[in-house]
């Protein structure tokens, strides 16, 4: 009997295997985790997608009240009811004038309003118990101005009130439909009157309503859900006896309102899953690396192994599916642990408020929601991407370059441009797809397939730079040796450093998450700051200041009363008016452009420029205080400079039409700028045809003109648009008392009741949900970084240890001590830093500008087009905080692996493995 090999089996080998069922587990729990948070997330979606009313289903067809026994045997249905109606006209004679309604009246059902009372709740009497009386909505008697025991006549085959045609009723209940508030309330609003019975003929509709056994409509599966509620509508339909035979139609329809109201949740939560997905590209690329690390190790590991089975006659193929077999065993027992600790880790996106800030209450009380979806995706991720990294780990294998000597300076160039050449190539079109996607902005996220290769084209280029920067350190690592022994010591430089230089299959892997995992992080936190940043400094430019009121020439008289009550309620306030008015920069009638009357001094401490700047601290400063002293000066901007060929120091020729003639205004242009601050811009005089595309281009159009000189011709124009705006000190205690000082009676003085708020627009920007969800995610993404990295130095360190305890007892059999073997493991960790520092200052600038462009128009961007599409805020804490929980990892790992290795039996170390015992033992 032949003994199976110790050690060939998938099931030994304890460490190693351990080390790659942790970084497997992560397969699954990055996946796991985003799913789970994404349908918790849904919750409160899903609940007011499943509260439709009392019935859920509403079927109809001539002669459908007659099936109403068998539609109660349909397996799921709880409780049907059915009435039967058709067209109705009352009329009533009050205050000596004759009043007509047309309705949809129903013919008085018991079992329909037991099943289903809150469909029709009596405010008023009683429901109709004899032809004679009739019971009516609110809406109808409002109509008609009938009440309570008041006459009404009433026909089903025309409005006019003729002889003979009407019927004579008393009123002797008014009801009110007691689900009219949900979304499908036209179901539930149908009838607005109830007789005791009716004269059936071919024009009556009937209908059933029902509810089904809710208790099968589940958030953990709603496809299973709909799969019930879509065989409840066949067997529905199947109660037509031609449609029961194969007919294509049947007569009777089914309107779902829960399946349909499931459906679209099912899209809402498909479009949350796929938006996070793509997000969370970042972490996926993390893994794959840290994957390949596992399986580059386990093939190491078991390298002598494989070596003594080949040499023993072993085919090749078979001692791979052994290896491999052991890999996918260790990825399907990875799988549920993995999505554990995936459910863990949403907890803490749950309980985000914003980036990483964690709200410790929510952690335990936020709704839980793991889905069957979830656990595939987990299950589906936990295999396929080991199995995607081995199979690539594999083909790799399979390509040989052959060695080819060159000799001189010409063809040494020409093999090196051959090694960096496809490098070369992905990296300039990444970068030049990447430039351009960018350049065409709405045009690429308006488009799903452009828009997610441009989430895409920042990891290919930096997939290129790290190779690139890989192949550098691999073939420069005598001379970076040379220097850093500078530093270091010449036995550690050369010992540490070149150990990299041979092993960049693992230290290759471990600089893309060390650089990846940091630009990710950085990026969240750079994310975190500039958007509300953006927005605010966006918001204040398209509304000329922290506040703007849109003032009523009609209430004039109490501008000033407004003006002085505002500014005393807000503390550290200051204000100034501004005049608006459309002037023709031609005879005709087109060529209108704004022109804005301003108080230079005034205006210069209470608005802002494109990118934030007060105006007294901006580049403007200096031009309007030349505005201010120059007699008809104007400021332009570069638009119109462009379209009438104008220049500084021109003249600006405007007309206007008074009473009689067309007048000229002229002035000297003083400035040319890109843009000037807008006013009131996100008001509605900016709305389109519904469903019409369209942009407005913020600041463009503007010209500035001192207010002194143009306040006279002003005055004498009835459209002129009158704004004042403010900047305040403290924005959200100065919106507050905002809104009580207009709602205690200065809201009249505005027209319209237009205001507008920097503060308020920045607030509803971050209150969306999916800029919520997003900031979440990177929560997430940054706990889950931290589980990724942790995975990639225990194989970096575990995978190494044999060579380095060999290297290490050769260094102490020569006297080295143990300083110089810690030396050693610093250097090479060193260089490893240094690199993933260099990528990540070369990395992080791209994918933060390429994610703030493409967020930006993803929260609300489109519409608006901003001078400074983003004004970059840099978080020097939160990222000196990630930056020092990488070098503290960096710092442990060294210091770790220093103890662990110093530690040598130079007798075992030194040892030939080829004189020990082989797998094949018995017998000897």
């Amino acid at each position: 009997m032949v003994r199976t090999p110790a050690g060939y089996e998938a099931f030994e080998g304890r460490q190693r295997k351990i080390v790659a069922l942790f970084c497997f587990m992560l397969s699954s729990a990055i996946v796991g985790s985003i799913m789970v948070y994404v349908d918790s997330y849904s919750m409160e979606n899903w609940k007011s997608s499943n509260d439709v009313g009392p019935a859920s289903l509403v079927a109809t067809g001539r002669g459908i009240d007659s099936e109403i026994n068998n539609f109660r045997e349909i397996a799921g249905i709880t409780k049907a009811a059915s009435f039967r109606g058709r067209t109705s006209y009352l009329v009533s004679n009050t205050y000596g004038l004759t009043w007509l309604a047309n309705t949809f009246g129903i013919e008085s059902n018991e079992e329909f309003l037991e099943a289903f009372p809150t469909v029709f709740v009596l405010t008023e009497g009683h429901f109709p118990t004899n032809d004679s009386e009739v019971a009516i909505s609110t809406l109808i008697a409002y109509r008609l101005y009938v009440g309570l025991g008041d006459q009404v006549n009433y026909s089903f085959s025309n409005m006019a009130p003729i002889v003979g045609s009407t019927q004579v009723a008393i009123v002797s209940g008014i009801f009110k439909h007691g689900e009219s508030g949900y979304t499908n309330s036209l179901f539930y609003t149908r009838a607005n009157a109830i007789f005791h019975t009716l004269e059936h003929d071919s024009s009556d509709s009937s209908y059933i309503y029902a509810d089904v056994d809710r208790s099968r409509i589940v958030a953990y599966d709603p496809m299973g859900a709909l799969r019930f509620l879509n065989r409840i509508d066949e067997d529905i339909k199947r109660l037509d006896i031609t449609y029961a035979r194969g007919s294509d139609t049947s007569q009777y329809s089914v309107v779902n309102l829960l399946s349909d109201s499931i459906e679209s949740y099912m899209a809402y939560l498909t479009d949350l899953r796929t938006s996070q997905v793509f997000r969370t590209g970042g972490i996926v690329l993390l893994e794959l690396a840290v994957i390949y690390l596992a399986i580059n190790h386990i093939w190491n590991e078991r390298e002598f192994e494989t070596s003594m089975l080949v040499a023993r006659g072993a085919s090749q193929t078979r001692v791979n599916i052994l290896v491999n077999t052991e890999i996918t065993a260790t990825a399907i027992l990875s799988i549920l642990p993995g999505f554990a600790i995936g459910i863990a880790f949403s907890r803490f996106a749950l309980a985000s408020d914003g980036f990483f800030r964690i709200d410790s209450q929510k952690l335990l009380t936020e709704p839980l929601l793991i889905t069957y979806d979830s656990l595939i995706f987990s299950i589906v991720a936990g295999i396929g991407l080991p199995l995607l990294v081995l199979v690539m780990y594999q083909l790799k294998g399979l390509l040989r370059i052959p060695a080819i000597d060159v000799r001189g300076r010409v063809a040494k160039l020409t093999k090196a441009l051959g090694f960096i050449k496809w490098d070369m190539a992905i990296l300039s079109l990444s970068a030049a797809f990447l430039v351009a996607f960018n350049m065409e902005g709405t045009v690429i996220t308006q488009n799903p397939f452009l828009f997610s290769l441009l989430g895409v084209l920042p990891y290919t280029l930096f997939f290129a730079m790290t190779s690139l920067a890989l192949k550098g350190l691999k073939r420069g690592a005598i001379k970076l040796s040379n220097v850093c022994g500078i530093i270091v010591g010449d036995i550690p430089a050369s010992v540490g450093i070149r150990r990299i230089s041979r092993a960049t299959a693992s230290s290759g892997p471990l600089i893309l998450v060390l650089v990846l995992a940091m630009s990710l992080g950085w990026n969240c936190a750079i994310n975190d700051a500039t958007l509300p940043y953006t927005r605010l400094n966006q918001s204040r430019f398209a509304i000329g200041g922290d506040l703007a009121f849109h003032l009523d020439t009609d209430e004039s008289a109490q501008w000033d009363s407004f003006i002085g009550n505002l500014t005393n309620s807000i503390p550290s306030s200051s204000g100034t008016l501004i005049d608006i008015l459309s002037l023709s920069l031609s005879t005709g009638t087109e060529g209108l452009f704004d022109f804005i009357a301003i108080n230079p001094e005034e205006y210069s401490r209470v608005g802002y420029d494109s990118v934030g700047n007060k105006l007294n601290e901006s580049k403007l400063s200096a031009l309007m205080d030349q505005l201010s002293i120059t007699e008809f000066g104007a400021i332009i901007t570069q638009d119109i400079a462009e379209q009438y060929d104008l220049s500084n120091e021109g003249i600006l020729r405007a007309f206007w039409r008074n009473a009689t003639e067309l007048e000229a205004l002229e002035f000297s242009i003083i400035g040319v700028v890109g843009a000037l601050p807008d006013t009131l811009t996100f008001e509605s005089e900016y709305d389109s045809y519904y469903e019409t595309p369209w942009t407005y281009k913020v600041g463009l159009g503007k010209v500035w003109v001192n207010i002194d000189d143009v306040d006279t011709i002003f005055s004498e124009v009835q459209d002129i648009d009158t704004v004042f705006c403010m900047r305040v000190g403290n924005q959200s205690s100065a919106i507050q008392t905002a809104e009580e000082f207009l709602n205690n009676g200065w809201m009249d003085v505005l027209k319209n009741q237009e205001w507008a708020s920097a503060f308020l627009e920045v607030e509803v920007y971050t209150g969306q949900d999916i800029y919520s969800l997003d900031r979440s995610t990177d929560t997430l993404m940054t706990v889950v970084s931290i589980g990724v990295i942790f995975g990639a130095f225990v194989v970096y360190a575990v995978e190494g240890i044999k060579s380095r305890k060999r290297e290490i007892a050769l260094l102490r059999s020569l006297g080295a001590e143990k300083n110089l073997i810690i030396k050693v493991q610093t250097s090479e960790m060193l260089v490893l830093l240094l690199v993933s520092v260099i990528l990540l200052g070369l990395f992080t600038p791209i994918l933060s500008v390429n994610s703030l462009l493409s967020a930006v128009r993803t929260y609300g961007g489109v519409s608006y087009i901003y001078p400074s599409p983003i004004t970059i805020l840099t978080p020097w804490l939160p990222m000196g905080i990630i930056l020092s929980f990488f070098i503290l990892c960096t710092i442990v790992f060294i210091s770790l692996i220093a103890l662990l290795s110093s530690r040598v039996d130079l007798s075992e170390a030194l040892n030939s493995t080829w004189t020990e015992s082989g797998p094949y033992t018995e017998g000897f």
